[in-house]
Formats: C-alpha cells, structure tokens, sequence
C-alpha cells in the first residue's frame, strides 16, 4: 500500500523533538511498516503473537486481530491516532485509516460477544473510535463509537462481565468519562446499571465483600480481575451521584484487600488456584508485581481514591504499594534485558504507574526512575532496531515467550503509549487508568 516515496518520507521524518517522541514515533513507524493490506478494501490488520487454544490446549500462536481494545486493532489505532496528531506523517495517517476501516467492517459483520467489557468488548472499541474520531476531527468515526455505546443500554450485562478487563467494573469509569464529555444521560444511566449488576454479584461476607471474576475461584485482590479495581469504580460513581450504596460497596471491597494484606512482603497475594499452592513455594503467599496482579495495579485504585476522598489510609496504602512497585521496577532495570515492556504485567506498564504517582504525590524519584526505563529500553531496543518484548507469556512454558505482538495492552502500540506518556506526561491519560 506504501509507495516508495511514502516509504522515503516515513524513514526522513525530521524529528527535533523529545528522545521519548522519537522513540514512540519509531514504534509507530515500525507499526506502519509491517501492516498486512487489503488493498480492495482499504483495510489493514497485523500479525502477531497471541495465546490460542490449539489442540485442546493454549499455545503461543501467531495469528491477526480482532477489534478489542486489549490487544486487537482498537489498542493499536488509538495509539497511532496519539502520535499522528504530534508528528504528521501520511504513511502513519493512512495506516491509521485502514485499521479504523477495518474495526468498523468487523463490528459490522460479526459484532464482538463481549459487550461491556472496556478491554475485551463492544465497550472499549467504541471508545476507541471515539477518543480516535476526537483527535482526527473526524465526526463520522466519533458517531460511530458513541452509538456503538449507547446501543448496549439495550443490552443484558452477561453474568462474567465483572471486572476490570472483561466487565461492568471496568465499564463504569468510561462511561463516567464520555458521559463528562458528551452530558448525555443515557450514558450516566448506563453506568448505574453497571453498578446495580455489581451489587447483585458481591459475595457479601460480615466485614468486606469480593466478587468471583473466575469460575471456581474465591474472590481475587488486584486491579484488573479483583476487588480494587471493582472499588475504585464505584468511588467514581459514588463522586458522581453520592449514592449510598456505591460508597458503602466501595469501602467493603477495600476492606478485602485490607484483609488479606502481606506486610512483609508490602503486596497483596495472588489468590487464584494453583499460584499459592505450589509445593516447592518457599513463601507462604505468592503476591504479583504487576498491573494485573499485585501492588502497581492496586496503587493505581489507592492514588485514584486519594484523588477522590483525600483520606490518609488510600494515601498510606498507594504508598506502601508504590515503595513494592519502585523495587520491582528497579530490581528490573539491573537486568532489563530479561522483562518484557508491556502495559499489563512488563517494565513499561510499572513504570508508568510509577511516574502516575510521582505526578500525583510530588515524587520526584519515581519520575526519574520512569525515566531511566524509557532510557534503557531505547537503547536496548530502539536504537539497535530489536523487537520490543512482548508480554505474551508462553502458557506451556515450553519457550521463553516474549514473542512480537502489536497490540495495546500486551505489545508494541502498549510501550508506545509509555513513550508518549513519558513525553507528554500531562497530556496522555493513563491507558492503565481511565477515569
């Protein structure tokens, strides 16, 4: 699809701007280089490494991508869009034209199963198109994710539509957001709804109360499947509407991480089956380290509800998590070589959570470190023309995963965004946070 011409200007494009910029305008770049054309259409898509089950079993695959803001063609347009408007360049532009074709042909054709899901559903592409339709002054594309929203208030919240990731919990910060913007009540009225489906869900115990995001598990700590990121949308809400019962649920489900709190280990346990009953773990509690899983995604529900309430406990305990999140971060960059740079569970994703909250409580130190890793994976990585490491993990454990993918949350258009929130800190939003 690219001329050489195209192809030229893409490789010349003067760049007196941040070494951050250049490095996430190189990633952009790179995207633009190896999209897959349908050159009837107008459309493009990507390949890349994904987890399939294959076989009766998951395995690392390679394969090309869906509409899905976590790791398909929504995460990786955004982020085009976000570079394209600081550094014009018609190959990037054009790139991003035939993924937002391709988004609108698949919702089209085969509408995504999930709905409410900001990372996995219908939810999270329409704010995609959207957020990308605002950027690019383009009105059709912002109507088309908008009505692609609201159309879910038709809709029944299936019954493992709870959390962060895949669910109401996540649902409810975005449409809070788009409501702010567009004072359309119906999407007010559609975060309630996702609301009331919570409090139908919780597992209501005497003194704090959880949610069964995966079948057969007790209720989970942590940000994406968890109970705080569940607590932090209903603070949203509750700011929102000063309901009662948003507030009282907010407080229960950070009660259950309270509970089940590991002071030695300042970080909270991974609850799901199998990770605390290995028989040769010599700790008593395996606690991740992680946006998923672990102390940074939970800092990032503490520093929201700091934001929100003021009060000294969420200040203390986004503290406490931000101390665990700045030793992982800076145990990785002794050997950056071996952490992958994703969003979700890779150095890029804890670093920005890191420079979150530095911006947030006026740290300095975790601005720098931030800093240091978007140094670091440059030099690694930019600047030697490797591929960025993934975080798609090998579920067999059969290789060392880390194998190219481009999408959002997992791959290359995720530590792009770290770049451009390194280079623009007060103008991109947290893709890890959106409030």
């Amino acid at each position: 699809m690219q001329t050489a011409e195209q192809q030229t200007t893409l490789e010349q494009q003067p760049m007196e701007v941040s070494p951050y910029l250049y490095t996430s305008y190189s990633i952009a770049r790179d995207l633009a280089k190896n999209a897959i054309w349908y050159e009837q259409e107008g459309i493009c898509n990507w390949q890349g490494a994904g987890v399939e089950v294959i076989g009766g079993r998951y395995q690392v695959a390679t394969r090309t991508f869906g509409t899905d803001l976590y790791s398909g063609l929504a995460g990786i347009a955004l982020f085009l869009a976000e570079v394209s408007v600081r550094v014009p360049d018609p190959v990037i532009h054009e790139t991003l034209g035939g993924a937002v074709k391709n988004i609108l042909k698949q919702t089209k054709a085969k509408p995504s199963p999930s709905l409410f899901g900001v990372h996995s559903g219908r939810l999270g592409t329409g704010y995609a198109l959207l957020k990308i339709g605002g950027l690019m002054k383009n009105e059709d594309w912002k109507k088309a994710g908008l009505e692609m929203i609201k159309k879910l208030n038709k809709e029944k919240i299936g019954d493992h539509e709870i959390d962060i990731i895949s669910g109401a919990a996540g649902a409810i910060p975005v449409l809070l957001k788009i409501h702010e913007q567009e004072k359309d009540s119906t999407l007010l009225d559609l975060a309630k709804k996702c609301a009331d489906f919570l409090l139908s869900k919780a597992d209501r115990g005497e003194t704090s109360w959880s949610w069964q995001t995966i079948p057969d598990n007790q209720g989970l700590t942590g940000y994406s499947h968890g109970t705080a990121g569940i607590a932090a949308a209903f603070l949203e809400l509750y700011a929102k509407t000063e309901n009662a019962e948003y507030w009282n649920a907010a407080m229960m489900a950070f009660q259950y991480e309270r509970e089940h709190f590991v002071p030695q280990q300042n970080n909270w346990p991974d609850l799901r089956k199998g990770i605390n009953a290995a028989p040769n773990t010599k700790q008593q509690h395996v606690c991740g380290e992680m946006w998923c899983h672990g102390a940074p995604g939970i800092a990032l529900s503490r520093l929201r509800a700091y934001q929100l309430t003021g009060r000294s406990d969420f200040l203390q305990e986004a503290q406490l998590a931000l101390d665990t999140t700045y030793r992982s971060v800076t145990n990785s960059l002794m050997n950056p070589s071996n952490a992958n740079f994703s969003l979700c569970h890779g150095l890029a994703g804890n670093a920005d959570i890191l420079m979150t909250g530095g911006m947030i409580l006026n740290n300095p130190s975790y601005i720098q470190t931030a800093q240091q890793v978007g140094i670091v994976g440059s030099e690694l990585y930019e600047k030697t023309g490797t591929d960025w490491p993934s975080g798609v993990n090998d579920p067999t454990g059969m290789t060392q995963g880390m194998e190219p993918t481009p999408g959002l949350m997992l791959g290359s258009s995720g530590t792009g965004f770290f770049y451009l929130r390194l280079a623009f800190p007060n103008e991109i939003e947290n893709i890890l946070m959106i409030n």
